[in-house]
């Protein structure tokens, strides 16, 4: 089913994934033997309590955490690039990227004036959590925008075209913010838009695995329909594949994925 070449390159990756979470777990501000360490993850009673919650409250759940982003990342880049048949294709180009970042840019930038200031102040939340449900709603607005219109549109050239100019749209909205903001608030945006794991721990897992749960079993549904798609819509369609329902499909999966991302990226 697969060549010698493949193989080969997926052991490779696996290799290198599986050295680079190891390295994740060794390797901290907090200097621990590997030795060690390896006490600690066989919860081994004579290592140190500081170095257990180190390992087991820090470093595994960030190194999990990156993980799953980076399958995420692939799903979602497989299947825009297959959905529209350019090996380029990435979140940015419906929007979604944008969309968040225009719902943190509202809030941030705005500061306490913006809606979502306003909520927090009245209800004493986090900063991080409000800038959270910004991006997620930033980003869910837009997939719903591009969704209604796929509805409309049955070129896939016509809707890229859309989902760039509405990046392009959102994208001027926020350099008009920045233009106006406070040097403060620009700096915390700019601090959020370099995203960080920095924060995260095992509550955030439990949000996070879901949705790469859902974006995995929207992506195995849809393969061989995705498959089909490679040959172009006149034979996917030929073939029995539902070009409008395959699109609603992959956009939920998106969604997830940008639900996903928000949410890292809200921890800065």
């Amino acid at each position: 089913m697969f060549n010698s070449s493949f193989k080969l390159k997926f052991l490779f990756a696996l290799v290198a994934m599986v050295l680079l979470a190891a390295s994740g777990i060794l390797i901290g501000s907090t200097y621990i033997p590997p030795e060690s360490t390896l006490s600690v993850l066989l919860r081994d009673s004579n290592a140190p309590p500081s170095w257990d919650i180190i390992i087991w409250e820090i470093r595994i759940p960030r190194t999990l955490t990156a993980l799953s982003v980076g399958a995420g990342l692939g799903i979602a880049g497989l299947q825009m690039q297959t959905l529209f048949r350019n090996p380029v294709a990435d979140s940015s180009i419906l929007g979604v990227t944008a969309g968040a970042s225009w719902g943190v840019a509202l809030t941030v930038l705005l500061g306490q004036s913006s809606a979502m200031g306003v909520f927090a102040v009245g209800t004493g939340w986090a900063f991080a959590s409000t800038l959270t449900i910004s991006a997620i709603t930033g980003a869910f607005l837009v997939l719903v925008a591009v969704l209604f219109i796929s509805q409309r549109v049955h070129s896939i050239g016509i809707l890229l075209i859309i989902g760039l100019m509405i990046s392009y749209g959102l994208a001027s909205g926020i350099t008009l913010l920045v233009a106006y903001a406070d040097p403060e608030n620009i700096q915390r945006y700019l601090i959020w838009g370099f995203g960080s794991f920095r924060t995260v721990g095992w509550q955030g897992l439990t949000i996070l695995m879901p949705l790469l749960l859902l974006s995995v079993s929207i992506a195995l549904y849809t393969l061989k329909q995705l498959n089909a798609l490679l040959f172009g819509e006149p034979y996917a369609t030929s073939v029995g594949v539902n070009i409008t329902r395959l699109r609603i499909f992959c956009f939920l999966s998106f969604i997830s994925i940008s639900f996903l991302l928000a949410l890292i990226y809200s921890f800065p």
